[in-house]
């Protein structure tokens, strides 16, 4: 049963998520007692950084990978694809690292360069980490292990190392560490079990590559990590401190977009050639468990805020309640994105709409930042940016709906 199947498969790539978010989430309340609110504040502008700079060195090919995969005949094709895809999964991270820098050095980016330099190994290793490879194969298992070994150490680490503001900037250079292990061993296994080799990189293809992958990009933004901009924004225009609050809430709504990433890959991968009736199960399934969290997340959030953070952070609790509130809003889009419209409509309308929505965004994102400035309201304006894309995703699934009918 294919329903059945799509859990399994979710189930077992969801044992990666789980390692991974949940040793940040540990992580984040180890750090908040341990450093100050300025050094804090910077670990979180610099975890901000690497999560983006994953997001644009991707390029939105994993999300294309799903679609041109299956058209490859033969090793070869293969071997080509992701050579032509590393080379320019690299180039963009070096390319973003430069322009993180300049923003560093013109004083726009209030990080210190001492931080900088320390994540760039979790830059690096975050941005070429193959688990997108076996999630397109369907053997998402197979890096559970090293996963697991990787974040044990990370945990032990930082309780280790990582005790108080002087030695802040470890905390990045052991999470880039350990990502290279997990890194390094997914290309092993690509390598040795299925006859991967870097090819010869036609110049050519890494600029086809880049204009297919362009549309894909914004798509994946607007619907997967439009988050992350927000909080990169927030990093720019309100510093340090001003993501030190921000910052729990920020990695609660990062770990759930984590899952609910690999959820809407999935049932794309399996429902792909489905009709809207068979899809629209186990979305609605989905939906309704995303909002439960929600719920129960806004319900709790400040037992939960008082009783592992100290009253420092207080602001946060409302920055908590309302972002899950956005991450249901924005986990829902997903599963309609491209696992229904894309099938109803076509990948070219779907992605068409992503231009309007990111304007739509940079100008909530703007009207905040010249007539208000906190946080919490920053965060009303990413809610109804998210609430009007989710009415309108709504409204087109209803029109074709009735067409259909």
């Amino acid at each position: 049963m294919k329903f059945l199947d799509t859990i399994k498969q979710i189930t077992s790539r969801s044992a990666i998520i789980i390692f991974n978010q949940l040793s940040l989430v540990i992580v984040i309340p180890i750090l908040a007692s341990r450093l100050s609110l300025e050094y804090f504040g910077q670990v979180a502008i610099a975890m901000t950084i690497a999560q983006l700079i994953w997001v644009v060195s991707d390029w939105g090919i994993q999300n294309y990978s799903i679609e041109i995969w299956k058209k490859f005949v033969d090793t070869n094709q293969k071997n080509n694809f992701i050579s032509s895809f590393l080379f320019l999964n690299i180039s963009m991270s070096i390319l973003s690292l430069i322009l993180i820098f300049i923003l560093i050095k013109s004083e726009i980016l209030h990080l210190s360069l001492l931080f900088f330099i320390f994540n760039i190994p979790s830059v690096m290793f975050g941005a070429l980490l193959p688990i997108w490879f076996f999630q397109v194969i369907k053997k998402p298992d197979e890096l559970i292990l090293p996963t697991l070994i990787s974040r044990i150490l990370y945990l032990l680490l930082v309780i280790l190392f990582i005790k108080n503001d002087d030695s802040a900037h470890w905390v990045l250079l052991i999470q880039g560490l350990m990502l290279a292990i997990i890194t390094l061993y997914g290309y092993l296994k690509m390598f040795s079990k299925y006859s991967f080799k870097i090819d010869r990189v036609e110049l050519i293809e890494v600029i086809e590559l880049f204009k297919i992958g362009k549309k894909y990009l914004l798509n994946l933004i607007l619907n997967s990590q439009i988050n992350t901009l927000w909080a990169f924004g927030l990093s720019i225009f309100g510093g340090p401190l001003a993501m030190s609050m921000y910052t729990i809430g920020d990695q609660l709504y990062r770990a759930g977009s984590a899952f609910t990433n690999v959820i809407a890959q999935i049932v794309r991968i399996n429902y792909i050639e489905e009709s809207l009736n068979k899809v629209k199960s186990i979305v609605i399934f989905f939906s309704l468990i995303y909002l439960i969290i929600s719920v129960l997340i806004y319900i709790f959030a400040e037992a939960l805020i008082l009783l592992f953070f100290s009253d420092l952070y207080t602001d946060s609790i409302k920055i908590v309640q309302f972002l899950m509130v956005i991450w249901a809003i924005q986990s829902i889009i997903k599963l309609i994105n491209y696992p229904i419209l894309s099938q109803q409509y076509g990948t070219n309308w779907v992605n068409s709409k992503t231009t309007f929505f990111l304007i739509l965004h940079f100008v909530m994102f703007s009207f905040w930042v010249t007539f208000f400035s906190s946080s919490l309201q920053m965060i009303i304006f990413f809610g109804l940016s998210m609430f009007l894309h989710l009415i309108y995703f709504l409204y087109s699934l209803y029109i074709f709906s009735n067409k259909r009918g």
